[in-house]
């Protein structure tokens, strides 16, 4: 129960992670 719990919230930090990057490079190739 716990093991999947961890794996869950580690899933979750890693797509943040991604998706912040990829804000990151949007908005460096797409300056408003």
């Amino acid at each position: 129960m716990v093991r999947w719990f961890s794996l869950f919230l580690l899933l979750l930090m890693l797509l943040l992670s991604v998706q912040d990057r990829l804000v990151a490079t949007q908005g460096f190739l797409l300056p408003n």
